[in-house]
C-alpha cells in the first residue's frame, strides 16, 4: 500500500490544492507554475517587475565575500554559482530566474494589462445587465 507524502496546501481564495514544492529561485513554499517555472508569490512578483530590465543582470553582486550555492541549471546541466542571499541579491536573484526557466516572454506588457483591464469591465459590465433582468 503506497501513501502520498506530498502535504498538499489549500489557498483561501481557491478550493484547488498546490502540492507543496519548493520556489526553485529561494527555496521557500512555491505558490505555483510561474512564467515557466514553480515559484513563491515574491519571486514571481520580483521577476515580473525585473525581467525586461537587464541592467540589474550587470550590477555586480554586493554579496560577493559570502559562500556561493551551486544550482545545475535544468536545462544545460551547467552549474552555476549564485550568492547564498538570493533574496538580497537582485543581481544574482534575475540571473538565477533566467537560468532556471523563467520566460520574459511569458510577463504581459502594460498594453497587454490595459487590454485584460478593458475585457474584464466590458465582462463586468454585460453580467450587471443580465443579472437584475434574471431576477
Amino acid at each position: 500500500m503506497s501513501t502520498d507524502t506530498s502535504k498538499k496546501v489549500y489557498h483561501s481564495k481557491h478550493r484547488s490544492w498546490w502540492p507543496k514544492h519548493e520556489c526553485i529561485i529561494c527555496g521557500s513554499t512555491a505558490i505555483g507554475i510561474n512564467f515557466g517555472a514553480p515559484t513563491c508569490a515574491p519571486c514571481k512578483a520580483f521577476f515580473r517587475r525585473n525581467a525586461r530590465r537587464k541592467e540589474i543582470l550587470q550590477m555586480p553582486c554586493p554579496f560577493q565575500d559570502t559562500p556561493t550555492s551551486n544550482v545545475t541549471n535544468s536545462d544545460n546541466n551547467a552549474t552555476t554559482d549564485y550568492c547564498s542571499q538570493i533574496r538580497y541579491c537582485s543581481s544574482c536573484r534575475l540571473r538565477r530566474c533566467f537560468d532556471m526557466g523563467m520566460k520574459e516572454d511569458l510577463v504581459r506588457t502594460d498594453e497587454e494589462n490595459e487590454r485584460y483591464r478593458q475585457l474584464v469591465q466590458a465582462n463586468r459590465r454585460r453580467r450587471e445587465q443580465v443579472a437584475p433582468q434574471d431576477r
